[in-house]
């Protein structure tokens, strides 16, 4: 049984590789979508995660704060422990290094002169 999990902010295109490595080293993983995607770039999903049996644990729409947003990724993975939140696109930066920080895990931190864009 699964007790860990990992949350990847925007996990598209590449980011869709690195959830996927992930589930294959026995991780729940929830994907956390930042409110810039677009329904349609949240398709842009590699073919090992369309292709195989992959699926994510959960599925958290970014909310109105980081707290909010950190609530409901807390209560996605309950009762698993949140070892890790992973950029998986450049659109989730800065919601990625925000809710690492608010779930105290290992994180690059706030970046004290404005947003972060680049991984």
């Amino acid at each position: 049984m699964v007790k860990e999990t990992v949350v990847v902010v925007d996990p598209i295109s590449t980011g869709g590789a690195v959830a996927y490595e992930a589930f294959t080293r026995g991780y729940a993983v929830i994907a956390c979508w930042c409110n810039e995607l677009t329904p349609e770039f949240k398709s842009h999903l590699p073919d090992c995660c369309v292709s195989t049996n992959f699926s994510f644990y959960a599925e958290v729409q970014e909310k109105d704060s980081i707290a909010a947003t950190a609530v409901a990724v807390k209560k996605a993975a309950d009762p698993m422990k949140i070892v890790a939140v992973i950029v998986g696109g450049e659109s989730g930066v800065t919601l990625a290094d925000k809710l690492s920080t608010e779930l105290g895990v290992r994180s690059n931190g706030i970046f004290p002169v404005g947003d972060r864009r680049n991984k």
